[in-house]
């Protein structure tokens, strides 16, 4: 199996998650399923079914967690300030793994065409980056490791 890669940022967060899922979220889901049992009939109970769903998403979620937990690898998040050539533009990004990517956040993964090939490079070097059946070029202006 593949291990996920992931910053320690965003395993420290999954264990606080998985906490909370397997401690509050699973309890209370317990309590509402039992609630709604007391209604009576469960074949046209709503407030039962809601629960049962809400159950299946936090077994899941603590599922997929765990997973995460067991079987990852650590990488270092960095910001990259990246000059577009061709749109003569710069933007900074952080690199971090598929799992914790958020392109809306500027936050992309090390799998990304971006990330693949600005992966050992350094300041000042130029990259052709293979996206969407197209090339284009950029540079790398700067390089900060996250917080």
């Amino acid at each position: 199996m593949e291990k996920k890669k992931v910053t320690q940022e965003y395993l420290n967060s999954i264990k606080k998650k998985l906490e909370e899922l397997e401690t509050v979220e699973r309890q209370k889901n317990i309590n509402d399923i039992q609630e709604a049992r007391a209604q009576g009939d469960l074949s046209e109970n709503a407030d039962y079914h809601a629960a049962r769903d809400r159950q299946v998403e936090i077994e899941a979620k603590i599922a997929e967690y765990r997973q995460i937990l067991e079987n990852h690898e650590l990488i270092n998040a960095k910001y990259y300030t990246i000059h577009f050539i061709d749109r003569n533009m710069t933007e900074t990004f952080e690199i971090v793994g598929t799992v914790e990517s958020n392109p809306r956040e500027k936050r992309i993964s090390n799998e990304s065409p971006i990330g693949k090939a600005i992966e050992g490079k350094g300041i000042g070097d130029r990259v052709t980056v293979h996206a969407n059946g197209r090339d284009f070029d950029i540079i790398i202006e700067d390089i900060k490791e996250s917080k």
